[in-house]
């Protein structure tokens, strides 16, 4: 890999907050070949994540990956990380989207009041759901890259 390749890569993925897939990562390294940019970007987060001990490189889906902060260091680095942006209840919506998915959006409604149908909207703006309608349902799921943002026990 070149030194190029590795300081945009570097820039990349220390510049969002979300997950970067591979289409992004493509069009950053100006690359056309999906295989090649795989192949860079698979020795560039082993290379990445042998060299770094407080953050990693991880996969949360093929072609999606993301920069995260090791869970044993957050609670000495929390006061400086920036707040999510979601609030404290998005979150949790989220986090019951994630535990009993695929959920209809009349029981979020019902659990969490009509406040659900603006969290639904804004979860749906990020990208963080899917919404499907099923006779005269709305389906949701959480999307495998916003699985990240919830802490699972």
């Amino acid at each position: 890999m070149t030194t190029e390749y590795q300081a945009l890569l570097d820039a990349l993925f220390f510049s969002v907050n979300k997950p970067v897939n591979l289409d992004q990562i493509m069009k950053t390294i100006e690359l056309e070949n999906k295989n090649q940019a795989r192949k860079i970007v698979d020795n560039y987060i082993k290379n990445f994540n042998d060299f770094h001990n407080g953050v990693k490189i991880i996969s949360v889906k093929k072609g999606n990956y993301v920069l995260f902060i090791e869970s044993k260091y957050v609670d000495r680095i929390k006061s400086y990380i920036k707040p999510s942006p979601l609030t404290q209840k998005q979150l949790r919506t989220l986090s019951y989207i994630l535990k009993h998915q695929p959920v209809e959006q009349n029981e979020l409604s019902r659990l969490f009041g009509s406040r659900a149908y603006n969290d639904i909207k804004k979860l749906g703006k990020m990208g963080m759901i899917t919404k499907k309608k099923k006779e005269n349902k709305i389906i949701i799921k959480i999307k495998e890259e916003a699985k990240y943002l919830i802490k699972t026990n």
